[in-house]
C-alpha cells in the first residue's frame, strides 16, 4: 500500500489535523506501506523550505513506510546538503550514481556531485 505525503507529514509533525487518523492507518497496515519515490520527493520540496535534518528524515521515512530504494534517497539528500543541488536535480542525481549512468544535462552543477555527464550545448 502507497502511502501520500499528506500521510507522512502528519506522522512526522508534532501536531497535525490527520494525526490520529494517520496513526491508525500505521497501526492497522504498518506491515505493508510503502513510500514511492515520487512522494519522498515531493516531501523533500516541502521541508527544503525548513531548516530541517534531511537525514533523519529518511530514516524516519524508511521506519514509517519503506523506501523504495532508500540509498538513493540518502544521496539525494546528500546532494542537497553538501552541494546546494534542488531537490528534483538532487534526485536524479542521486539515481544516476545509484544506477552507474551517465546524466545528460547542460548543468554544471552536476560536475560536483561525483556524476558523470554528457553535457548539453552549442555545438553539441
Amino acid at each position: 500500500m502507497f502511502v501520500d505525503t499528506d500521510f507522512l507529514l502528519a506522522l512526522l509533525k508534532d501536531s497535525d489535523w490527520l494525526k490520529a487518523s494517520a496513526q491508525r492507518v500505521l497501526d492497522e497496515h504498518g506491515a505493508v506501506l510503502r513510500t514511492p519515490e515520487s512522494t519522498f520527493l515531493e516531501l523533500l520540496v516541502i521541508l527544503e523550505r525548513f531548516d530541517l535534518d534531511l537525514a533523519s528524515l529518511v530514516a524516519e521515512v524508511n521506519d514509517i513506510a519503506p523506501l523504495e530504494d532508500a540509498s538513493v534517497a540518502a544521496l539525494a539528500v546528500r546532494n542537497m546538503r553538501d552541494h546546494g543541488l534542488t531537490p528534483f536535480d538532487a534526485y536524479l542525481a542521486a539515481k544516476a550514481m545509484r544506477w552507474k549512468e551517465p546524466l545528460v544535462s547542460s548543468d554544471a552543477a552536476f560536475d560536483e556531485v561525483g556524476v558523470v555527464r554528457v553535457p548539453l550545448g552549442p555545438g553539441r
